[in-house]
């Protein structure tokens, strides 16, 4: 359960180790709906942002320029269960796990939508139940 995975962390006063929990919770809410990709390095090995250059994309980790960019999920929910409720992190493939579909996929969607129907395709997307396994951490911000 959530709350015990909160009180197991503030009984350990352990801020710098992460640990592994299993949480059978749904997805409350998708925080950043307007921007759950962004765009990456097309090489596998690299996956940093890259920035857009005169009509193409230049990775500053590779020092490369693309003429396209790989769009790699990243996304913040807030996943619940009849405890209590926390933010997690969803990076690249438990990104997927999330939208239900590659990030590529989605970016060709959502193009062609409308902000109503983006709302509304993130409507669907909540209150399914999911068994995530997450590495968390205690962390506080503005002293909560």
């Amino acid at each position: 359960m959530i709350c015990e995975i909160e009180e197991s962390l503030r009984e350990e006063n352990d801020y710098d180790n992460r640990h592994i929990f299993t949480i059978n919770g749904y997805v409350a809410r998708i925080k950043n709906q307007d921007r759950v990709f962004y765009p990456a390095c097309p090489n596998d090995d690299c996956r940093k942002k890259v920035i857009e250059e005169a009509g193409a994309y230049k990775c500053e980790n590779c020092q490369k320029t693309y003429p396209d960019f790989k769009p790699t999920y990243m996304i913040s929910a807030k996943i619940s269960d009849f405890t209590d409720s926390l933010y997690v992190n969803f990076t690249r493939d438990q990104g997927e796990a999330i939208i239900g579909m590659p990030a590529d996929a989605y970016k060709k969607k959502t193009d062609q939508m409308s902000e109503d129907e983006i709302s509304d395709f993130f409507d669907t997307l909540m209150f399914k139940h999911f068994n995530i396994m997450i590495k968390g951490r205690m962390e506080t911000y503005m002293g909560e």
